[in-house]
Parts: C-alpha cells; structure tokens; sequence
C-alpha cells in the first residue's frame, strides 16, 4: 500500500500548482487592465506618462 500516502500528496501538489498558476495569471490580467486604463504605467515605459 504505497500510494496510502502518494494520491493525497498528488492532490496537495497539483491543487498548490493551480493555485499558483491561477494567481499569477489572475495577477496579469489584473496589471493588463489597469495599463490599458492608464492607472498603471506599462513595464519599461520609463514611468506615469498618460496619453489622454
């Protein structure tokens, strides 16, 4: 009985992998929208340079 202690340990990895890969790509989405609103300058512009 060696997978006693391996499928819960599997579910623990995949569910904290989700979780990271669900709040990095939330976080994008989120930085993406503030830049193209012009709350948040785009990385690498050298700063809050609005174009309104």
């Amino acid at each position: 009985m060696h997978w006693d202690l391996g499928v819960p340990l599997l579910v623990v990895l995949a569910t904290g992998l989700l979780s990271i890969g669900l709040f990095y790509a939330g976080k994008a989405l989120i930085v993406k929208g503030r830049q193209d609103d012009g709350i948040d300058p785009p990385a690498g512009s050298g700063g809050g340079n609005h174009h309104h």
